[in-house]
């Protein structure tokens, strides 16, 4: 592919690789090894940027080029809009077949490499020129691989020789309806999960690691994934603030973060908000409301512990 045609795809790269920072923390399994000891585990990545955090943060430009349209919600490819400072730190990213891949979350101990597809230069930072963003490029790395049973056009990945693996999400240049199109056929969600765990937005902020595992409650999960399904998506932006409150932000109503576990090793990591908004972590621009009886009665077994038992 042309340069000129790689820079026209990735139009949209710094802003959104840049903002979003409460959004971001802690990504990744939920497990204190791969929350935080992968930096102190692999400080070589740290140079290359895998995952840097703000030293000034970037805003988030007023049209965040998110469109709602009757085909769905559509995320287009992102934008490169660098603070006038040049002070902010990236997430993990690269560029490859003219798509932005953004870091998602660490694994460890689970093979879910699949073919070598190629090696990208960890050679942008914040500093680096529009110009040199260019296929191959980014702010990682390495080689990097398909990941077993996924398609390649949404999520890669890159192996560490301390054996961790990072998974990296397509999470622009995309258009989605219904919930399906991202649970079903993206993530294959329906059948192909071994556990399902949760914690409190306390904890996954804190890295407390309050795990909890669902035990017995299949029925109601099972109704969950379906509302998930037949849900439309709408853009996260247009979530309404918390109700009744000042000074606040759709952020304030995140109640729960939940962990569907893959059998391919992977997790689908959901964040629940209050009034029933969902959204997944590695397209965090869009959201789906799902109905409150499938809702409720999901977050009322968290509430409770329900049968649950702790991972810790």
């Amino acid at each position: 592919m042309k340069n000129e045609n790689v820079l026209e795809a990735m139009e949209h790269v710094d802003a959104d690789l840049i903002g979003e920072a409460d959004a971001y923390r802690g990504r990744g399994r939920t497990n204190v090894w791969v929350r935080w000891g992968a930096a102190a585990a692999c400080l070589c990545l740290v140079v290359v940027g895998v995952l840097l955090w703000h030293k000034t943060p970037a805003s988030v430009p007023e049209d965040s080029g998110v469109v709602l349209s009757e085909n769905g919600v559509t995320i287009p490819q992102r934008e490169i809009t660098l603070p006038s400072d040049g002070e902010a730190d990236m997430i993990g990213f690269f560029i490859y077949q003219g798509r932005c891949y953004v870091e998602y979350e660490w694994i460890r101990d689970a093979d879910v490499a699949g073919e070598y597809l190629g090696t990208v230069t960890g050679s942008i930072d914040e500093w680096t020129s529009k110009d040199q963003y260019t296929e191959l490029t980014g702010s990682v790395g390495g080689d990097f691989y398909a990941v077993k049973d996924f398609d390649p056009s949404f999520m890669l990945c890159m192996k560490q020789e301390t054996g961790a693996v990072c998974t990296y999400i397509c999470d622009s240049g995309i258009t989605l309806k219904y919930g399906r199109e991202l649970y079903e056929d993206r993530l294959r969600l329906t059948g192909n999960y071994t556990a399902v765990e949760y914690e409190t937005r306390q904890s996954w902020n804190g890295s407390e690691n309050d795990l909890w595992r669902m035990e017995g409650s299949e029925e109601i999960v099972t109704r969950f994934i379906e509302a998930l399904d037949e849900a439309e998506f709408i853009p996260w932006e247009d979530v309404p603030a918390k109700e009744g409150f000042t000074g606040t932000t759709i952020y304030d109503t995140e109640i729960w973060h939940m962990y569907f576990r893959m059998d391919n090793g992977t997790d689908v990591h959901l964040r629940l908000y209050e009034n029933g908004y969902v959204r997944f972590q590695g397209l965090l621009k869009v959201c789906v409301q799902v109905p409150e009886d499938a809702f409720t009665s999901l977050t009322g077994l968290m509430e409770n512990r329900t049968g649950a038992q702790s991972v810790r």
